[in-house]
């Protein structure tokens, strides 16, 4: 895939393969802008790289790390627009130009329907026998053993068997609401759990998702990872994967 030129911009990994890219003015000087993208990932603890030219990019982790100088990210599949920034960007013409740059961008990339698939086995992995015969059956309300409700908010969380036949005989973690450290931009101080937010909502790695992915959303739901006990298995919105 392509990198996109339109440089600088932060581009902020989503999922394993897609990701944001936000324009930024091109005649703020570096330094602005790593303060930029740190308030950005200070924001809304997202990884994100501050792309300055081809082969220069700043990589900066919700952890504070920051890796410099590397190749900016191979976007794969890219969106703008829908991940509000910390802190309002001024208008320009050099910035028009630069969006009309990144439309014709996103409109090339190859796209099949509106669904994107990130790993469909949700970050499982194969149970030991050990686990198979420790979680074997389910609690009251058809629950996988393994799972227990959270003392604060009262969803299920832990380890489980997936029951769906899908999946039979892996492992897969449930996170509640309280695992979910993703913020609101613009808030800063952070926001519910449950509330809504202005990212967009996939399958991701190692969280638990739709079998055969999540449905894009236009402007996103907060990950509330609230689950459904179906013959497909538990369902739920999907948080963030540490690492690029």
């Amino acid at each position: 895939m392509p990198i996109f030129e339109g440089f600088p911009y932060l581009v902020t990994r989503l999922v394993p393969g897609f990701y944001h890219i936000a324009l930024v003015p091109g005649s703020w000087p570096r330094d602005r802008l790593e303060a930029f993208a740190r308030q950005q990932v200070a924001a809304n603890r997202l990884q994100t790289c501050l792309a300055l030219e081809t082969g220069v990019g700043i990589y900066f982790e919700p952890d504070g790390r920051v890796s410099r100088p590397l190749q900016p990210p191979v976007t794969g599949l890219s969106i703008s627009g829908r991940l509000h920034l910390a802190v309002a960007v001024p208008p320009s013409a050099e910035l028009a130009a630069r969006a009309e740059q990144l439309a014709r961008f996103e409109a090339a990339q190859p796209r099949t329907g509106y669904y994107l698939l990130g790993d469909v086995t949700k970050g499982g992995r194969c149970a030991t026998p050990e686990e198979v015969l420790a979680l074997a059956g389910t609690q009251a309300e058809g629950v996988p053993q393994g799972l227990a409700r959270c003392p604060v908010c009262r969803e299920w969380r832990g380890s489980c068997l997936d029951p769906s036949p899908q999946f039979q005989g892996s492992i897969m973690t449930v996170w509640c609401q309280c695992d979910n450290d993703n913020r609101c931009a613009r808030c800063v101080n952070g926001s519910d759990p449950a509330s809504s937010t202005r990212t967009t909502t996939m399958n991701r790695t190692g969280r638990f998702g739709t079998s055969l992915g999540s449905e894009l959303s236009r402007t996103s739901a907060k990950r509330s990872r609230r689950l459904e006990w179906s013959q497909r298995g538990p369902r739920t919105t999907t948080r963030k994967h540490h690492g690029f």
